[in-house]
């Protein structure tokens, strides 16, 4: 038994991951109000399937994790990544906040543009270690370990940009 519904997961939240690298990319080509929109939908996509997966990990395949690897601090890398991640969450929804749909400034551009590049680095480095840690549990967690973790990560639903 695999954890096919890690790995579905980590596929569905890529395109969004990839979208905050374009959103970058395109701050001085699009007017304050489509920047407000689409940094309000990544901010629905955080709390909806970002943040939920980053408690899902920590709760469930972490500790396992920990476990295999023989190791009680083996995946406080990995927590610390999460940690940075929504620090640097929390700074968007501060500027998104603050922004309202008014005409970027100079130094406001900078600050966007530095977490947006920033939080596509780690959640793309962080994504493709997870799917090396989930390679470890399919094989070698017990199929009743692997069905646990399983039935832990139900939360993934639908994910839509």
């Amino acid at each position: 038994m695999t954890l096919t519904v890690g790995h579905r997961h980590h596929a569905e939240l890529l395109p969004h991951v990839d979208e905050l690298r374009l959103l970058a990319d395109s701050i001085l080509d699009i007017d304050a109000g489509q920047l407000q929109e689409r940094l309000g939908r990544q901010l629905r996509f955080v709390d909806e399937q970002l943040v939920p997966h980053m408690e899902m990990a920590e709760a469930n395949l972490y500790p396992e994790l920990d476990r295999l690897l023989e190791d009680p601090r083996a995946m406080a890398p990995m927590r610390r990544e999460h940690a940075a991640m929504l620090r640097l969450l929390d700074e968007l929804r501060q500027l998104h906040a603050r922004l309202s749909g008014v005409p970027l400034s100079v130094p406001d551009e900078l600050v966007l543009r530095r977490i947006l590049y920033r939080l596509f680095a780690i959640m793309r480095v962080h994504l493709a270690e997870e799917e090396r840690y989930l390679a470890i549990i399919d094989r070698n967690a017990s199929e009743p370990e692997v069905k646990a973790l399983v039935e832990g990560m139900q939360h993934v639903g639908a994910v839509s940009l």
